[in-house]
């Protein structure tokens, strides 16, 4: 997790969440706390810092989550993920920028990236499970070089329309590139978090609460 002080008004209560899930399963909880630049967004201090851990430790796998998410339960293991999603052709895997609220219905939540990159199906990068091999270390080099030179990188959803218009238009980075279903993480409900994106810091704060009482404080 990349998450400066500013965060803290729902980070005390997301953080401590994911090192007891990370307990659970032995993983290692890493968190990220200072920003690389002064002249780019924080979203590009988020993306250099998984960049910086793949090529500085010796990890297999990496999940990088936003501040804004947190574990609703700690029924699924990132090995029970990592076996249904990451098939033999895929080297990262991104949440869906969607959800099915309508039941069978998926919809993007930004429709006008949608249908201006003609993607139905869109990369939120605020979850990222990725394998650390030289593909996806070449992945983050150019995703974080395009911060200094592309018309996308400072506008809103930065980094992500950088992904959408420059990384996966390239088949070789677009072949390697899958989704985890809304099951698992989305902004409404999700079996392993969720991710409460486009709320005021109280906001989210208020909806990690519970979670936070019922996995860490029971």
């Amino acid at each position: 997790m990349f998450a400066t002080s500013h965060l803290e008004a729902y980070t005390q209560y997301a953080i401590p969440t994911w090192e007891k899930y990370c307990a659970r399963y032995s993983y290692r909880f890493f968190h990220y706390r200072d920003a690389y630049y002064d002249d780019l967004h924080l979203v590009w201090s988020k993306i250099r810092s998984v960049r910086e851990h793949l090529y500085q430790h010796d990890c297999d796998y990496l999940l990088m989550v936003d501040a804004d998410t947190i574990p609703t339960s700690f029924d699924v293991s990132i090995e029970e993920i990592l076996s249904e999603f990451m098939t033999k052709n895929k080297h990262i895997l991104f949440q869906k920028d969607g959800s099915n609220r309508l039941r069978y219905l998926y919809f993007p939540h930004n429709l006008k990236l949608a249908f201006r990159s003609k993607r139905w199906i869109l990369p939120n990068a605020g979850f990222i499970l990725m394998q650390n091999n030289d593909a996806i270390k070449a992945f983050f080099d150019e995703w974080l070089a395009r911060a200094h030179t592309s018309s996308y990188a400072n506008q809103p959803p930065r980094n992500q329309q950088v992904l959408v218009y420059e990384m996966l238009t390239q088949t070789h980075i677009n072949t390697i590139v899958g989704y985890v279903e809304t099951w698992v993480v989305n902004k409404f409900k999700g079996k392993l978090c969720q991710h409460f994106s486009s709320k005021t810091p109280e906001e989210i704060a208020m909806l990690m609460q519970p979670f936070y009482r019922k996995l860490v404080n029971s």
